[in-house]
């Protein structure tokens, strides 16, 4: 939908375009709330400084054979 909006090709409702930004944003809110709960960290903001890594204190994964 956007490539199609960016380059001329198709235009779309308006409110077809705020349904769509809608769910997307709802989309983006609920990873980003996952990832803060699961890992304590999302990727939208800067990572504090950690002298021992946070992940590997209660890694989710088991790195064991």
């Amino acid at each position: 939908m956007r490539n199609n909006l960016v380059h001329g090709v198709r235009v779309y409702n308006l409110s077809d375009c705020q349904r769509q930004a809608t769910e997307t944003l709802n989309a983006l809110n609920n990873a980003k709330s996952f990832l803060n709960g699961e890992y304590g960290y999302s990727g939208w903001t800067t990572a504090s400084r950690r002298i021992t890594g946070r992940l590997h204190q209660d890694p989710k994964i088991s790195w064991t054979k």
